[in-house]
């Protein structure tokens, strides 16, 4: 409960009045005033203390009373929808908890029968809940048509898409107004997780962090999720990420990597991250590199100089090796042995070799691409480059 309803503890604590025996006092208090159970459980869904008590049934206390709900929440969970997004989910589409044994399900399923993935429906639930109100969305069913005769299809079995037709004016039109509407939701999202890192709303500061901070709301907050998961404090990572804003422009399994790397193949504890949280935007070659460069030199015993004197470290600080550029880097460490040019050039070798099994062919799509850039906010699994080519 602490960690999921912080605020209705908190409440709670402070209305015990001996603090030198908070267990026995608490006791005291709920037999006297038993608690709205609906309250810690909206808070856990993700809804602020302003949001859930409009919410909140007139004449129920108990989860257990309300059988209906609950059945419908745990149906969400079990098809794997996060927790801290039922919440929104209810508000904007309360009537969906309320559906009998089964329907919930089944609406669901009606999606997956229209070709679309778990992991992809969850994200079109989440964002617009109004997809599982009624019958399955009759507007999204005009955009899946739309894309069909566009020609938008599958590839294999993976989730990239390719379409072979330009839109139409009408067609356009069409894609333009419904994106725009998807993009507003996100926007909210983006804006709602900048406020919790302490940004002020309508503010220079916010509008700059709006431009800085690159994807939706939800998958920056996983991305400081698992920076907190990590081991490091929830205020560090803010600071970390006000001070570096592309580190969660990366996604969870790179940040992951990386800090694995850090971690258990260089030696360093995960303090180190706080002195110089830059190494998270540095691609895994460069880090590979220097290191491995570094690494060898103090193999051959070389005496790694520092400002007035000279001395051999078993470790070195993050930013010596990665913050200057390649010219300095060779001119202070590679150089230090004769050798090292050779060596370093044989590191850069097998770097290269080992991108070549990931080289991938780009198919460019010209002016279609622009009607999938409207639609990335929906399909979250389209899967295009910066440059505008799709890849096979």
């Amino acid at each position: 409960m602490s960690k999921n309803s912080p605020v209705f503890l908190q409440n709670l604590i402070a209305k015990v009045e001996n603090e030198s025996d908070v267990g026995r006092s608490l006791t005291r208090f709920l037999l006297y005033h038993p608690i709205n159970e609906f309250e810690p459980f909206f808070e856990s869904l993700g809804l602020k203390p302003s949001e859930l008590y409009p919410l909140l049934p007139r004449n129920l206390m108990f989860l257990s009373d309300d059988d209906v709900l609950l059945e419908n929440y745990h149906v969400l969970c079990n098809y794997g929808v996060p927790r801290s997004k039922i919440g929104k989910m209810y508000k904007e589409g309360t009537g969906m908890f309320r559906f009998g044994y089964g329907i919930l399900l089944s609406k669901l399923q009606a999606y997956e029968k229209l070709g679309l993935t778990k992991p992809t429906i969850i994200k079109l639930v989440t964002c617009c809940p109004e997809l599982l109100v009624g019958d399955v969305n009759v507007e999204f069913l005009r955009v899946l048509e739309k894309l069909k005769s566009l020609g938008v299809k599958r590839i294999g079995s993976e989730d990239v898409y390719q379409t072979r037709a330009l839109p139409s004016n009408s067609d356009w039109k069409f894609l333009k107004e419904f994106g725009e509407r998807v993009d507003g939701t996100f926007l909210q999202e983006k804006t709602n997780f900048l406020l919790k890192l302490g940004f002020v709303e309508n503010s220079v500061e916010m509008a700059k962090a709006q431009c800085k901070f690159q994807g939706r709301g939800d998958q920056l907050q996983e991305r400081f999720d698992c920076l907190v998961n990590a081991g490091l404090d929830y205020h560090t990572v803010s600071d970390m990420v006000k001070l570096v804003p592309s580190i969660p422009n990366q996604s969870i399994d790179i940040i992951e990597k990386k800090i694995d790397y850090l971690l258990n193949h260089l030696g360093y504890p995960l303090e180190s991250l706080v002195a110089f949280p830059t190494i998270l935007c540095y691609s895994t070659g460069k880090i590979k590199l220097r290191f491995s460069m570094y690494g060898w030199l103090k193999e051959q015993g070389v005496v790694i100089p520092t400002k007035n004197r000279k001395m051999v470290r078993s470790t070195v600080a993050l930013s010596t090796i990665l913050a200057c550029s390649d010219a300095r880097f060779v001119k202070y460490f590679v150089v230090l042995h004769p050798e090292g040019p050779k060596n370093r050039v044989t590191l850069l070798q097998a770097d290269i070799a080992c991108d070549s099994f990931n080289i991938k062919i780009p198919v460019t799509v010209g002016l279609a691409k622009v009607v999938v850039q409207l639609l990335v906010p929906w399909f979250h699994d389209f899967q295009w480059m910066l440059d505008g080519a799709l890849y096979l």
